[in-house]
């Protein structure tokens, strides 16, 4: 980017369908953006699919994958979101569906004003089905989220949460459902605060299936949260096998 644009766009009004047999690199550059984006999109048959923001000095590097309605990403490998300097990393949608990942990592960028997140959204329903590790880490005032109304994450190994270092902005790391979430996940649950930022499951009903162990960390807060937590309005459900 010298004055002109230098983004990379896939991009359609109405559907938008990619099959894709190998894998898939989005990299953002400096004040350049990586975007995929339609009414309803599918990207199927990936391996792996890495998303890399870039370095936002005016002008967005934010890498994402947006669909109006609906969104389905049928891959057999790892989803790797790294946020950048000011800028992010998104997936969202209406309904998000992520299905046959093995491994998923979100990792929050440094923000100094400008978003730096790592975040999955859903308006409606949101199902991520794995069977490797999930990973949240997140930056200097950016934070690592998922959310939806109703949220389902599948046949997890372990579930890592780490918060960030808040200097402005959230640098907290969430999983978050209005109504309904269910974890259900065969190894270790671990939420670890950071310096004033939180660590948070929650929904009305959460229901957390099969862990092994369970470790909550808070943080060191001089002014904002630095809790770790699980929560719930209604219903909550953990099904545990070893270790507090």
């Amino acid at each position: 980017y010298a004055g002109q644009s230098g983004d990379a766009m896939i991009k359609a009004t109405n559907n938008l369908n990619l099959g894709i047999s190998g894998n898939l690199m989005m990299t953002s550059g400096i004040n350049s953006l990586t975007s995929i984006s339609g009414g309803n999109v599918t990207l199927a048959s990936l391996t792996n699919l890495t998303m890399i923001a870039g370095n936002n000095t005016g002008r967005l590097a934010d890498s994402s994958i947006l669909a109006a309605n609906n969104l389905n990403i049928a891959m057999s490998g790892n989803l790797g979101m790294s946020s950048g300097t000011n800028s992010a990393t998104k997936i969202s949608g209406g309904n998000v569906n992520l299905g046959s990942l093995v491994n998923l990592a979100m990792t929050g960028g440094t923000s100094t004003g400008q978003s730096a997140d790592s975040s999955i959204q859903a308006t409606n329903n949101l199902t991520i089905a794995m069977s490797g590790n999930l990973t949240m880490l997140s930056g200097t005032s950016s934070a690592t989220k998922i959310s939806g109304a109703d949220v389902t994450l599948a046949s997890l190994a372990n579930l890592d949460m780490t918060a960030g270092t808040f200097t402005g902005l959230s640098a907290d790391s969430t999983i978050q459902a209005t109504n309904i979430l269910n974890i259900g996940m065969s190894g270790n649950l671990a939420l670890k605060s950071g310096a004033n930022s939180a660590t948070k499951i929650a929904g009305a009903n959460v229901n957390l299936g099969s862990l092994s162990n369970l470790t909550l960390t808070a943080g060191n807060s001089t002014g904002q949260s630095a809790y770790s937590e699980i929560r719930e309005t209604n219903t909550l459900n953990v099904a545990l096998s070893g270790a507090v």
